[in-house]
């Protein structure tokens, strides 16, 4: 037995050392460095009926993180000082910090698929404001399923009571994990929280966790979850160099290496589903906090709408197919309103439509012409493709999204691989809500895209009927 158990250990390292030896070895190859030279991610099929899904239907996901505390118990863990009490209040006008109100926002304006509860599974008073906000609000909902205690997570070891409730809603699954900051969350702990799930009910079942954490650390969580959901927060930064955040903060620091973990990401989900002849899911979880009230805090400042703009787009263009959207009562009302007009230019303009019901089209444009000028010197020190993109056929209509990756202003000529002449329009807002479909030239003329840095353009190309 125990020469059995050393075989199997050692197999088992082995195995680690070769995933960790291939993620080396694949950094400098092509398909880490642009998405379009991967396949396509599949879609989440909804379970529920609920206000944006249909059972049985395709949907993108997106979620909001929201706590279960009334009355803004979060606000007053003074132990925690960049975050209370000094915070704006979250999303518009808002006087009061009850978690009800926030989500009764989000469901009116019509920007949240579904809500990741942050709870304590046995705690009962958590788990009545988690009921009355279920109950009353027709969207989906993950529930934690883990206590956090001293910055360790404990694992389900029994199913909770006040989750027996759930078993037979669709809109209720569990959201299964998150920061691993501790070496508890081993594979033995995480099978048994899954079993203790799957015992009771066979749920969606989600994680978020940071990429370099599940790849390099935590290898087998994959083998857990539907959704891989991974954590990617650009603006981090340790703050004792500066005086002013706000001022020495670049725009758009640190976005090339948003992208490389996204590419990376869903270069680990098409591997594993390959490998194991699986259909895991792929979103990404964005930043929409910021913690920097003094000195010393860790995220320098809120996201721009620039960059929220290019995180949510890049996100889709590298395979995402929903997002999560961690804030609660972190956010302030300028970033929720940009990430409101960003989910209305998406779907209004149907491209969320197109990346659910269209035909990917990984080889639309001339590859040749994408190779710009690699950015040696880019903040993660990898190499990335200037330009990246991806491109669905949707009703007659191909459906492009365009990001640029890198710092650099940057021009190229659209040769876009298709036969006839199509006309080509640029779609954007003007203004608050006002979309734009503004036609720029055809696909028999060359058309030069000119993108400053870190900039997303949508484009759609009509054919003529």
């Amino acid at each position: 037995m125990k020469k059995s158990m050393n075989l199997s250990s050692l197999i088992s390292f082995k195995n680690f050392i070769s995933l960790i030896i291939f993620l080396l070895l694949s950094l400098d190859l092509d398909s880490l460095r642009a998405s379009f030279l991967l396949e396509d991610t599949p879609v989440i099929i909804s379970k529920s009926n609920s206000e944006f899904t249909r059972h049985g239907e395709k949907y993108f996901m997106i979620n909001w993180y929201e706590g279960s505390s009334q009355k803004g118990e979060n606000f007053a863990k003074t132990y925690w000082p960049p975050y209370a009490p000094q915070l704006e209040l979250a999303y518009d006008e808002f006087e009061v910090k009850d978690p009800y109100n926030r989500v009764s926002q989000l469901y009116n304006d019509k920007v949240a698929t579904g809500i990741v509860f942050y709870l304590k599974p046995h705690n009962y008073v958590h788990n009545k404001n988690a009921e009355r906000i279920i109950n009353d609000f027709p969207l989906e909902f993950f529930l934690r399923t883990y206590d956090i205690y001293d910055s360790e997570i404990i694992p389900l070891n029994v199913f909770p009571v006040h989750f027996q409730k759930y078993i037979d809603n669709d809109r209720v699954h569990w959201y299964f994990n998150d920061d691993v900051q501790k070496d508890n969350w081993n594979y033995a702990n995480t099978k048994q929280a899954y079993d203790v799930l799957q015992e009771k009910s066979d749920k969606l079942k989600l994680s978020a966790c940071i990429v370099g954490d599940y790849v390099k650390r935590y290898p087998y969580l994959i083998n857990f979850v539907d959704i891989l959901t991974p954590q990617i927060y650009p603006l981090h930064k340790k703050s004792d160099i500066y005086t002013d955040l706000e001022e020495f903060m670049p725009e758009f620091y640190r976005l090339s290496e948003f992208h490389f973990n996204a590419v990376v990401g869903k270069k680990y989900i098409l591997d594993y589903n390959r490998e194991h002849y699986s259909e895991k899911k792929y979103g990404v979880t964005l930043q929409a906090y910021h913690k920097n009230i003094k000195l010393g805090s860790t995220t320098a400042r809120y996201p721009t709408y620039k960059e929220h703009r290019f995180m949510f787009y890049d996100s889709i263009v590298c395979g995402a197919k929903g997002i999560n959207i961690y804030c609660h009562y972190r956010i302030n009302k300028t970033s929720y309103q940009n990430l409101k007009r960003i989910i209305w230019e998406f779907r209004k303009s149907d491209f969320q439509k197109a990346i659910l019901e269209g035909y990917h089209y990984p080889d639309l444009i001339d590859n040749d012409v994408l190779k710009i000028n690699d950015d040696k010197n880019d903040h993660f020190g990898k190499l990335l493709w200037d330009v990246d993109y991806t491109a669905y056929d949707y009703k007659n209509t191909i459906f492009l999204i365009i990001s640029n990756t890198s710092k650099n202003e940057i021009s190229f000529p659209l040769k876009v691989n298709v036969n006839n002449t199509l006309d080509l329009f640029e779609v954007y807002l003007d203004g608050e809500y006002q979309l734009i479909n503004q036609k720029i030239g055809n696909t028999k003329n060359e058309k030069i895209i000119e993108l400053q840095p870190f900039e997303i353009k949508l484009i759609k190309i009509l054919r003529k009927t």
